[in-house]
């Protein structure tokens, strides 16, 4: 406490000089390192005030923050589930997140389970190449065969083609 001024006392006892002393002591006590305590106490509420706005607007962006965490992780699984159209099924998925306290998976299964149409369909295993060493396609229909040498003009079509034709 720098600021609070001692005040001396002689050896005499002076009632008027004790009445400045109880009066210089007040004053005294109502200054703290050179600021007036009581004109600073609108000061104090007015930082209080601050304070519980601070307080209040971390709580929003926290909440914001988590908003978009979640919407984040529904966009990515919706992709990972091969959905077509993006924002149809973003507020089909907000919708039931809203009503149902679900998880975010398990509200993508149920939409890929319910609303198949708004996802890719899953693709059959592709048919081997030369390259990749599997088994080459394999052509049913005759009319296909005959296409295909038609339109490649491929000795390996034609041959296939008349194979094919003659049982």
């Amino acid at each position: 406490m720098q600021g609070i001024e001692e005040v001396a006392t002689g050896g005499g006892a002076n009632e008027s000089s004790g009445e400045d002393t109880a009066e210089t002591r007040v004053e005294a006590s109502h200054q703290i390192d050179g600021v007036d305590v009581e004109s600073d106490g609108g000061r104090i509420d007015e930082l209080e005030a601050a304070l519980a706005a601070a307080v209040e607007t971390i709580a929003d962006l926290e909440k914001q923050l988590s908003l978009v965490d979640q919407t984040q992780n529904l966009e990515r699984l919706l992709i990972e589930a091969g959905v077509v159209d993006l924002e149809t099924a973003m507020l089909l998925a907000g919708q039931k997140l809203k009503n149902v306290e679900a998880s975010i998976e398990g509200v993508v299964s149920d939409l890929v389970s319910t609303k198949s149409f708004l996802f890719r369909p899953k693709k059959a295993p592709v048919s081997g190449s030369a390259v990749s060493g599997g088994p080459a396609p394999v052509r049913d229909s005759l009319s296909e065969l005959a296409e295909e040498a038609r339109q490649t003009g491929d000795r390996r079509a034609v041959l296939r083609y008349l194979r094919r034709r003659r049982g």
